[in-house]
C-alpha cells in the first residue's frame, strides 16, 4: 500500500510540475484555470448562503 501511495504521490508531483510549467508559458490556460477558480468560489459561497438560510430558518422554527 505504501508503495501504491507513493505512486500516487508522485504522479501528482508530476502532473503539478506540467501545470506549473504550463501556468507560466500560456495564458489560455492561466486565464481558464482563473475562471474555473472564480466559478468555484463562486458556487461554494452560493451553497453556503443557502446553507446559512436554511440554519437560520431553523433556528427561528
Amino acid at each position: 500500500m505504501n508503495e501504491q501511495n507513493n505512486s500516487w504521490v508522485q504522479e501528482w508531483l508530476n502532473k503539478s510540475a506540467k501545470a506549473s510549467e504550463r501556468m507560466a508559458t500560456d495564458e489560455k490556460f492561466r486565464q481558464e484555470v482563473a475562471k474555473r477558480a472564480t466559478n468555484s468560489g463562486q458556487d461554494i459561497q452560493a451553497i453556503l448562503a443557502k446553507n446559512i438560510a436554511k440554519y437560520q430558518n431553523q433556528a427561528k422554527d
